[in-house]
């Protein structure tokens, strides 16, 4: 793999798609998979599908198949009005991700524990909305197990997992990095961070 020649690859979902039905809905099963390849290899992921979605026309030009592009062609200013088209969104969350890997891979300081972030205004592109919360309890949810890391991010240790429905306390959090909600849980005298969801998906639930 690129990582073994330490490259740091980043994969990304594919965008939705309203060309025709039978090739949009091609769309979600290519995004399954490059999520599960992700989950499996601790590859970064950059959701695009997922910050697509709540957008007018889900982001896409009058074609159905390029992101649609502000009428003054400023793909570089990241306010309201300009995050309402495809290729301005592309280029915020790519940004967002390639500070991720300058401040947690390259730099390592993806160890340090991260400042307490205000679920009121919390906000993660790509993810799904938080459910949990610090002091509260919850649970995973049917299927792969969740890894536990030493810090919030694909390049912290993974320290052990959590099996389907094991149940453990939320003891921080919420943190955004490499285009996933990170908490820290506690379960059978283990501290570590896990993910929450994969932006169509969530890997934990509250409990009970």
């Amino acid at each position: 793999m690129t990582s073994d020649m330490g490259i740091i690859p980043v994969l990304s979902t594919v965008p939705p798609m309203t060309v025709e039905p039978a090739r949009d809905a091609r769309v979600l099963q290519i995004n399954e998979h490059i999520v599960a390849v992700a989950r499996t290899y601790d590859i970064p992921l950059l959701n695009y599908y997922a910050v697509m979605l709540p957008l007018p026309a889900y982001g896409l030009s009058g074609d159905g198949g390029h992101p649609s592009e502000p009428p003054d062609s400023r793909f570089a200013v990241f306010d309201d009005q300009h995050l309402q088209y495809g290729y301005v969104m592309r280029n915020l969350v790519t940004l967002q991700m390639l500070y991720e890997l300058w401040r947690q891979v390259l730099y390592d300081t993806g160890v340090q524990e991260p400042a307490a972030a205000d679920p009121a205004t919390y906000s993660c592109p790509g993810t799904l909305p938080i459910r949990l919360w610090v002091g509260g309890q919850g649970r995973v949810t049917s299927g792969l197990p969740n890894k536990l890391r030493s810090s919030p991010s694909l390049s912290g240790a993974q320290i052990g997992k959590l099996d389907a429905g094991a149940i453990f306390s939320v003891i921080g959090g919420p943190h955004c990095a490499d285009g996933y909600t990170w908490w820290k849980v506690s379960s059978n005298d283990t501290e570590g961070w896990t993910a929450s969801d994969n932006g169509s998906e969530y890997w934990i639930e509250p409990y009970p």
